[in-house]
């Protein structure tokens, strides 16, 4: 039998992993709720500032999983919207999966 806490560990590892590289600090410091973050696949209606990259490893999650947690990552950052840049399989690596990049923004709408 596996012993819970090594079982949590396990499960964890399945789950999307989730990178930031910042380009700079939000213009407002401010945390914003993932559920707030809006995803987007091509150039927001409004101005914007860059704020990082992210770069995401779906493994095992689901899309909606991936997806919850690259928001969440650049939402305690300041960045109010993820523009999507590329996504791909991940065909050579053992879980296989898709690999997300997108670049966090904050929007300037009036």
């Amino acid at each position: 039998m596996i012993p819970t806490r090594t079982l949590l560990v396990l499960l964890a590892a399945c789950g999307p992993s989730v990178s930031y590289a910042p380009f700079r600090a939000a213009p407002t410091p401010r945390v914003v709720p993932a559920d707030a973050v809006e995803v987007f696949a091509i150039t927001p209606p409004c101005p914007f500032v860059e704020l990082g990259l992210v770069d995401a490893a779906q493994g095992y999650a689901s899309t909606a999983a991936t997806m919850a947690a690259m928001r969440a990552r650049v939402g305690r950052h300041g960045a109010d919207g993820l523009l999507m840049i590329d996504h791909h399989h991940r065909r050579l690596h053992r879980d296989g999966g898709v690999a997300y990049r997108a670049i966090a923004i904050v929007q300037q709408c009036n």
